[in-house]
């Protein structure tokens, strides 16, 4: 059966993307499409990638920790594009920071996020009334949410 073509789909060497094996040949359309030999193998391969995508996940780190952490990247992404930072002192605040340029006031909440292993962006969903802008801090990457726009020429 190694040249055979079922459902207008090749299945010479089906091979898991896991672990290598072959993988078992079904009797429908859905099987013949599988990629992985059995659920475990998918699983692991999706950690696989997800760990990839996001080092910092793999260090045991509190949570608290990794919030502060990308709290102070973004102040400093803001600071480099020349606002004024101010970071709230209290962890129970509706946001984490105000930013000054001079004549506007900027709300922002920071979260962290991650990569899921197709790449998109995860992140916890925030009250959009209560911040201007939600900055979403994932491994080196910052992603505003709407856009800041950069003031020093």
């Amino acid at each position: 059966m190694s040249n055979d073509v079922v459902f207008g789909i090749s299945i010479e060497n089906k091979k898991c993307l896991n672990c290598g094996n072959n993988i078992p040949i079904g009797k429908n359309k859905k099987q013949l499409k599988r990629t992985f030999c059995k659920k475990e193998c998918r699983r692991e391969y999706y950690i696989k990638k997800y760990r990839e995508e996001n080092p910092l996940r793999k260090k045991i780190l509190p949570t608290g920790t990794v919030g502060s952490i990308s709290l102070y990247k973004v102040a400093i992404d803001l600071l480099k594009k020349g606002y004024y930072v101010f970071i709230s002192a209290s962890n129970n605040a509706p946001f984490d920071m105000v930013l000054f340029n001079g004549k506007d006031i900027k709300r922002i909440e920071v979260t962290t996020g991650c990569r899921t292993p197709k790449g998109k962006i995860y992140y916890p969903i925030h009250d959009k009334n209560k911040s201007d802008h939600i900055a979403v801090a994932v491994n080196e990457l910052i992603y505003y949410f709407p856009e800041i726009d950069k003031i020093i020429p």
